[in-house]
């Protein structure tokens, strides 16, 4: 893996749903010093499809993750508001894994980023997204 950095970092590039053919299209290939792409899905149900896309098309070099679900305004929502996230685990958090993809990055949406001050808030979010991660890593086989 080339890495264009001194600190040998992965180098992913992001941008918006409608862009991403022509951003991340001339960043393929072997000389590329990008090493993942991170993907705003909109809508979010397109998860798999995307990831998938995009695994393909790198070959399986790149990484790619979903790291924001959907419209800019709306996000993964508190417990408070749904406590079973079963909406965005499934088409979220699981689709991007069975689809190849290296995981995903909690968005809250506007401004829901900007005024997280309390993560608990998400208890039962972080309890899914830790039960997925370590059935990916215990069948790890299966997927490779």
């Amino acid at each position: 893996r080339r890495y264009s950095t001194f600190y040998r970092v992965p180098i992913d590039v992001h941008t918006y749903p409608g862009q991403k053919n022509e951003v991340y299209t001339p960043l393929l290939g072997d000389d590329s010093p990008y090493t993942g792409a991170s993907l705003q899905v909109s809508p979010y149900t397109k998860s798999y499809v995307e990831v998938r896309e995009w695994v393909m098309r790198s070959n399986s070099k790149w990484v790619v993750s979903v790291d924001e679900q959907g419209h800019f305004r709306v996000g993964i929502p508190r417990d408070s508001a749904d406590r079973q996230h079963n909406s965005h685990r499934i088409r979220v958090l699981w689709s991007t894994f069975l689809a190849g993809g290296g995981g995903i990055e909690s968005y809250f949406g506007w401004p829901g980023d900007l005024d997280a001050e309390n993560f608990r808030e998400w208890d039962a979010w972080w309890s899914q997204n830790a039960h997925a991660l370590r059935f990916m890593d215990e069948h790890a086989e299966i997927f490779a």
